[in-house]
């Protein structure tokens, strides 16, 4: 009999899920579960016997066969929410084989309505080391022991820490206790992931790698000792960069970092408690160009005050800006959010006609605006999508894929864009 068994819940309509805590939906790659991992390896090195299965690479009837023989006590899921009812039957077929079953929900939602409606979860959470009583901050990922070799192309991920103290009101993992894993081990990694591997580009999973300069420098102090070529990026905070951080990050071979930039418009950014300025996005991205390191911009659409305006500040920010990227997603107002409340309040959001299936990102933008439609956001959301790419990004991304294999996944991506923005 196996303790504990980990099992990451595999995607829907042929796509693969992504369950981390600051990146979720569904996709065409392979993805390696960084998050997962750590817990399962943590599991391990407390003496546990621990399996691991990803729906991603293995047939849910051979998790299914598997854990029937092994009769672990308990079982740990990673489960993107919206698809849960989808999920349901494998959820159900995996709980007969073991004495608990704990689901981590991505993003975290609903969690009594879950356990009431599926009684065979016993417990959700957003946070699996508090419920399991386990500390990772030590950690080393068992990448041998994880089909690690699956997921050799593509920016490999490797978690540097998770959650966010921070208070954006759309967030769902607002003001959460940052768990920290040791620079020196993740920096460790890097290197055996490239003399096993031959891996040679890394995104460091953190959602402000920039916040605390003492360890950003202890970080990056390690990374420019590496004695290869490689290349790492992660994501950012506006308010936290300045001109010794980006000499920083660029002479430790980052490739640039992600800012959520979320709106050009100040009074929406003060409105999600984003604690940054539209001057200050001007300000980091000029220091960006003067040490010539690339860098990327997300903003988000669709919320209350979102109107034609706020889009034309937006396209007119990234225009000035010059980011390398600039995605644009549409607002999602989980439930328990302070944005969600506002937007109920106001009557955008009538929680008695939503289900899971409205937070997946095919469905989204769940709600209009104050001044446009369901249907105009998303039109407004592809059309700034399109014209980021068709500014030499995308074919810029053509030009330098290696891989054949890859050319599909970004033709389909720049037919999407183009009948999207251009023609709608």
């Amino acid at each position: 009999m196996t303790d504990f068994s980990i099992v990451v819940v595999g995607g829907v309509h042929g796509k693969r899920s992504v369950v981390e805590s600051c990146c979720y939906g569904l996709t065409h790659r392979l993805r390696f579960p960084t998050e997962a991992s750590v817990i399962y390896s943590t599991l391990k090195d407390e003496g546990m016997s621990v399996s691991f299965y990803n729906g991603n690479i293995t047939k849910e009837q051979k998790i299914v066969k598997a854990l029937e023989t092994e009769k672990p006590e308990e079982i740990l899921v990673y489960l993107h929410t919206p698809y849960i009812h989808e999920k349901q039957g494998f959820l159900k077929a995996i709980s007969e084989h073991c004495r608990h079953l704990y689901a981590v929900l991505i993003p975290f939602f609903w969690g009594e309505k879950i356990l009431e409606e599926f009684s065979f979860i016993e417990k959700v959470t957003s946070n699996e080391n508090r419920l399991l009583g386990i500390h990772s901050e030590d950690t080393q990922i068992r990448y041998e022991e994880l089909e690690t070799e699956r997921f050799s192309y593509g920016s490999f991920p490797i978690m540097l820490t998770k959650y966010c103290p921070y208070g954006c009101t759309f967030c769902n993992v607002r003001r959460t206790r940052l768990l920290k894993r040791r620079v020196d081990i993740v920096v460790d990694e890097i290197k055996n992931l490239y003399k096993k591997y031959g891996l040679t580009d890394f995104y460091l999973q953190d959602n402000n790698v920039t916040m605390g300069k003492k360890r950003l420098t202890r970080l990056c102090d390690l990374l420019r000792e590496l004695g290869f070529n490689f290349a790492w990026s992660s994501d950012g905070r506006i308010n936290e960069i300045d001109e010794e951080t980006v000499e920083m990050l660029k002479k430790s071979r980052c490739s640039g970092l992600l800012f959520g930039v979320e709106s050009a418009n100040q009074e929406i950014l003060d409105f999600i408690q984003k604690d940054i300025t539209t001057e200050q996005v001007s300000q980091v991205a000029e220091l960006h160009h003067v040490y010539g390191l690339p860098f990327r911009f997300s903003f988000l659409f669709g919320f209350p005050q979102d109107s034609e305006e706020t889009y034309h500040q937006m396209m007119s920010m990234i225009k000035k800006t010059k980011p390398q990227i600039a995605g644009c997603n549409p607002v999602a107002p989980y439930p328990t959010t302070p944005l969600f409340e506002q937007m109920k309040k106001e009557g955008l959001i009538k929680k008695i006609e939503l289900d899971y299936l409205d937070f997946g990102w095919e469905r989204l933008p769940i709600a209009p605006t104050r001044t446009l439609s369901k249907a105009h956001v998303k039109k407004l959301i592809n059309r700034a999508r399109s014209r980021s790419y068709l500014r030499g990004i995308y074919l810029k991304e053509l030009i330098k894929t290696r891989s054949i294999k890859d050319y599909p996944r970004i033709i389909r991506k720049g037919l999407f864009l183009i009948k999207g923005g251009l023609y709608s």
